[in-house]
């Protein structure tokens, strides 16, 4: 019987696992999408923190150009 409670539970069932399986898919992507620009801002970060040393270099001439953000 298409209407039996046993059926009702196993479409529910179903429903729930699908539920579950696109909430957590749709989770890793947002996560995948928020560590992109935050590790970005980090790379960005320790490159302003590092600029501290000096630029030599005995076969070229090398002068630092000032930053503005």
């Amino acid at each position: 019987d298409p209407d039996s409670p046993e059926m009702e539970e196993r479409r529910r069932n179903v429903l729930l696992r699908e539920l579950q399986r696109v909430q957590r898919a749709s989770f890793i992507h947002f996560m995948i999408l928020c560590l992109i620009p935050t590790s970005l801002l980090f790379i960005v970060i320790a490159t302003v923190l590092g600029e501290d040393e000096h630029c030599e270099s005995a076969a070229t001439t090398c002068t630092k150009e000032a930053r503005t953000f």
